[in-house]
């Protein structure tokens, strides 16, 4: 019996001490392999710098340091990769295509692109096996400008459950909480790797999406999000979906509760040619606007359920591009409220002392209750258009817009319609249906609208003016036929008209 025990004893030894020289050869032999392996399976080129070394039990690790790839335009750092072996695979072949691992583990891997950094602190994979969920778990942080002097760094933390299909072209994310400063929730996702049919462009720092991992890899997903952050607001219960299919990236967000209504952003972006192309459609709906404008940090005095739609076309990739390209038409219905028009009151006012009655307009409300409130908003790069109907004033504005410096120069046209019903503004009656052109200069926020310099020349040319569209002057001709002797009518009209077609010929100089 104890020559049998000694007899197993030493056999184990043997086996053991046969398995740790095994492991502790030179790992650094299989560095070839193993870069040749991790280029097959992510499809990007790997260097392993550092060394490789083993950790013995338990478990049995080996350990990569400092590893460089370049994957879908982004440079790849790795501090450290540990592969955690099962300990008979690594006896059985000599090769490291017949490994298997039970766990992965990263530390310190940075990614740079389009001048962000993403870095991982540490990420682990354990109980991994091909076409197998794993759970998965990372603490990792983005700094959007990390070369400025003075970045902020966004720090995150992610876990679920991955499986990577067993050829390696892709992987499902199943139940993947995350949290940040910014957002919270959960996240599905379906990744596949693509076939690009053409090379990327070469990337840039002002890049707004990767044009290499839109062509690169195909994913559909939906997240839901318990919080959301946009413009140091959170808004709560947010839904997302994401899908893109060889370059073509869908995202729509819905957010049920937002500012006492519902809003829903879809952006499309297509990536499969060069520039890039961009659509952008906004839907709110029973928004209050008094609190929309709080958020959007603006002074406008504005109380009513807003609905809003708009679509917006854009293309290249970098900020000044879109800037440069942007297309659209938005539309929204302000419905019945109150609204400050202090902004159309004040120019008015020097009119309206012209018609000696400056009183009539000082009457008006700085907050107006309205019954109908519509507009339009066209832009075609920096020229705008936008018309607007306020009860029985019209707005006609049509100029140029700098977003980069928030100057606005435009040119609009007020015009006070009759209406068979509903609410409008007491004006003389000689203003009725008469263009007043308004010059406006400055900020979106507080901008300085004044008549223009030949407003009231234009104005007594057009109530001067005869003709048969001239409603104003037909005025005029009633008063001379209830005030004018009749042998003085005929002058009076001829008069008129002199005096009306030298400041027409004024205004046209």
């Amino acid at each position: 019996m104890l020559r049998r025990t000694l007899t197993a004893l030493f056999a184990i030894l043997l086996a053991g001490g046969a398995i740790v020289f095994y492991l502790l050869q030179d790992a650094n032999r299989f560095k070839p392999q193993l870069q040749a392996l991790l280029q097959e399976q992510t499809g990007a080129p790997v260097r392993i710098t550092g060394p490789l070394t083993w950790q013995l039990f338990p478990p049995l690790v080996l350990r990569a340091q400092s590893i460089e790839a370049e994957l879908a335009g982004a440079q790849w750092r790795v501090g450290q990769l540990d592969l955690d072996l099962d300990v008979m695979t690594v006896l059985n072949d000599r090769g490291v295509s017949g490994w298997q691992l039970q766990a992965v583990g990263l530390k310190d891997v940075v990614q740079v692109i389009d001048g962000g950094r993403l870095r991982i602190a540490n990420a682990e994979l354990t109980q991994f096996s091909l076409g197998s969920q794993a759970a998965f778990s990372a603490a990792l942080d983005y700094t959007p400008d990390f070369e400025q002097t003075v970045a902020t760094t966004i720090p995150a933390k992610v876990s679920g459950l991955v499986t990577v299909h067993g050829d390696a072209q892709g992987a499902d994310l199943t139940a993947i909480t995350f949290s940040t400063p910014n957002a919270a929730g959960t996240c599905n996702m379906q990744l596949v790797r693509a076939q690009p049919t053409r090379a990327a462009p070469t990337p840039t720092d002002d890049d707004i999406v990767s044009v290499a991992l839109l062509r690169a890899v195909d994913w559909l997903g939906d997240c839901q999000l318990t919080r959301l952050m946009l413009a140091d607001r959170d808004f709560h219960n947010a839904s997302v979906k994401l899908k893109n299919t060889a370059g073509v990236a869908r995202t729509v967000m819905v957010l049920p509760q937002f500012l006492g209504g519902k809003a829903k952003v879809v952006v499309v972006t297509r990536a499969q040619h060069i520039p890039v192309r961009w659509l952008i459609k906004s839907t709110l709906s029973g928004v209050h606007s008094q609190r929309l404008m709080a958020w959007l940090d603006q002074e406008l005095q504005w109380a009513a359920p807003l609905a809003y739609n708009g679509s917006i076309a854009l293309t290249g990739n970098t900020p000044q591009a879109l800037l440069a390209s942007i297309e659209g038409e938005t539309k929204f219905d302000g419905a019945r409220g109150n609204i400050s028009i202090t902004q159309i009151k004040q120019p008015l006012q020097g009119l309206a002392t012209l018609l000696k009655e400056p009183e009539r307009m000082s009457a008006w409300p700085d907050l107006w209750q309205y019954e109908e409130l519509t507009g339009r908003w066209r832009v075609n790069g920096s020229n705008h258009e936008l018309a607007l109907a306020l009860d029985n004033l019209r707005v006609l504005a049509k100029g140029s817009y700098n977003v980069t410096e928030d100057q606005l120069d435009m040119l609009a046209e007020l015009q006070f319609v009759s209406l068979h019903e509903g609410a409008m503004f007491d004006v003389n009656p000689l203003l009725m249906d008469l263009p007043i052109p308004l010059q406006c200069n400055g900020s979106v926020e507080n901008p300085s609208c004044r008549l223009a310099p030949d407003a009231a020349q234009r104005i007594m040319a057009s109530v001067l003016t005869s003709g048969e569209n001239s409603a104003l002057r037909a005025k005029l001709d009633a008063k001379i036929e209830e005030q004018v002797p009749e042998q003085f009518r005929d002058a009076a009209r001829d008069l008129l008209d002199l005096l009306g077609d030298s400041l027409n010929r004024d205004t046209l100089r």
